[in-house]
């Protein structure tokens, strides 16, 4: 079958290139591959010009991008991993807000009060002090929009990308380590959002190749 023929181009492939086979991996994903196929929107910044469209096929595949500077601005040695997580000069946090953001629209063609990065409310009674993770005042999440899992009830939502390039990931199960990060934020608001704010909370978890877990796709 089809399957199993890519079942076996993966297993001959993680024997002589490791980045390829795990490009092809992640090629599979649900949800990177959507902006094959979306009509270029201009109104929704979906259009993407020659070169940016040239550039987003090769990061699919795991493909050198030619013309990049040698050196990062930090001293490192730069390739397409280290700009895809390097700190310096903001990109990072564009493109979390970006995610953050898109999301937002979203959430507001089919819910009501959504608040972009919504103050939590401090942990100070001695009832909470059980709460574990984040416990810090003046704490923040990405997203709060009430009436999606149900008609009048709150849910709060944080944002997290990671880059499944990075040496950190090169061997796990890219589905592992989807569930790592959701279990992180879990860890870090979980608690403090069910017990203080009486929410529901949602990580929102995807990597730079485009992916989503299963956990985030809506039955």
């Amino acid at each position: 079958t089809l399957k199993q023929k890519l079942v076996d181009i993966l297993a001959e492939l993680k024997k002589s290139d490791k980045r390829a086979a795990r490009s092809l991996q992640l090629a599979q994903e649900k949800g990177c591959g959507a902006w094959l196929s979306a009509l270029p929107l201009q109104s929704m910044g979906y259009n993407l010009n020659k070169q940016e469209f040239l550039d987003s096929v090769k990061l699919r595949y795991g493909w050198k991008i030619a013309d990049i500077p040698s050196y990062c601005v930090c001293g490192v040695k730069n390739d397409i991993d280290h700009t895809l997580i390097c700190k310096n000069g903001g990109h990072i946090i564009f493109r979390h807000n970006r995610i953050r953001d898109v999301n937002a629209d979203f959430l507001r063609q089919v819910c009501h009060n959504v608040v972009i990065e919504p103050e939590l409310i401090p942990v100070e009674s001695d009832s909470f002090q059980s709460v574990h993770g984040n416990r810090a005042d003046k704490a923040r999440l990405d997203i709060a929009a009430n009436g999606l899992w149900g008609t009048f009830q709150k849910t709060m939502f944080d944002v997290r990308i990671f880059h499944p390039y990075a040496k950190t990931y090169e061997d796990q199960n890219i589905a592992d380590v989807y569930l790592r990060h959701e279990k992180e934020k879990r860890r870090n608001y979980l608690q403090r959002v069910l017990q203080i704010e009486k929410a529901s909370f949602t990580p929102l978890v995807y990597s730079t190749n485009g992916g989503i877990p299963y956990s985030a796709l809506i039955p």
